[in-house]
C-alpha cells in the first residue's frame, strides 16, 4: 500500500471534506484544520483515529507531524 505523505492528501483522495473526517473521528473542525495545517498535534487517541480512518494509508508519523517524512 502506498503511504500517503500528508492527511489533507489522505482526506482529499478519500473524497472527504473536513466536516466529514471530524465527524467521523469524534473532533471538531477547527481542530482537524489545525492538525491538517501543522499547528496543533493530535492527541494520542485522535491520532490513533486518523489513522485508522485513512486506513493507514498516511504514515502516523505525519499525523503527528505534517513536515514528517517517512524514511525509505
Amino acid at each position: 500500500m502506498r503511504k500517503i505523505k500528508t492527511l489533507r492528501e489522505a482526506r482529499i483522495a478519500k473524497n472527504e471534506t473536513l466536516a466529514e473526517v471530524a465527524e467521523a473521528v469524534d473532533t471538531d473542525v477547527g481542530n482537524l484544520s489545525r492538525i491538517e495545517r501543522g499547528e496543533q498535534v493530535p492527541q494520542r487517541e485522535l491520532a490513533r483515529r486518523l489513522f485508522s480512518h485513512f486506513g493507514g494509508s498516511v504514515d502516523l508519523g505525519a499525523i503527528y507531524d505534517p513536515e514528517h517524512r517517512e524514511r525509505a
